[in-house]
């Protein structure tokens, strides 16, 4: 299917499922769609680290570039400098407590006791989550020869090391 054809049909669907099902289909779908994605990604992360070898060898092939003279240490977490860091922290603090999985934890409890729990779990898949994209960067900077700036890491690893099945389905998440 075209890509304008599959937009209208997953857009006509999305508004069918939300008149007749309401909010409770759309938290229900976002659930759905949470779990596929962060699951998702966590076993990809897993088949593309098995195919370089495994976490030992991504983390010594890292660790060898980061040796290189004029090299960025590739497991520091602080490489990219604080004002960056202090940025990432600052653009998360605001938009992921306005994502769909967190919004949903507040808005589809009965009440505030009921929410807190909803939202800490939410905010723990997001944490973790977080850190699947990173895995699968650092698989494209150390073993995708050439890699550099402007390039999608979490596409072209994918892509480079994931069966076909598996990459459709982490680029379809994505």
């Amino acid at each position: 299917i075209d890509f304008r054809t599959a937009a209208i049909i997953s857009t006509a669907v999305v508004i069918f499922y939300t008149m007749l099902g309401g909010y409770k289909s759309v938290a229900s779908a976002n659930i759905l769609h949470t779990i596929a994605i962060v699951f998702g990604m966590a076993v990809a992360m897993l088949i593309i680290v098995s195919r370089v070898g495994g976490f030992d060898a991504l983390f010594a092939k890292a660790n060898e570039m980061s040796a290189a003279p004029g090299s960025v240490d590739l497991l520091s977490m602080s490489a990219v400098g604080i004002p960056t860091i202090i940025g990432y922290v600052a653009m998360y603090c605001f938009t992921v407590p306005t994502g769909q999985e967190i919004a949903h934890a507040y808005c589809s409890a009965k009440d505030g006791t009921a929410a807190k729990p909803g939202s800490i779990l939410a905010a723990l898949i997001s944490a973790v989550y977080g850190m699947i994209p990173a895995v699968i960067g650092l698989v494209a900077v150390t073993f995708i020869d050439g890699f550099g700036p402007g390039r999608n890491a979490l596409a072209e690893a994918t892509i480079s090391f994931a069966p076909p099945i598996v990459a459709g389905i982490v680029l379809a998440s994505i």
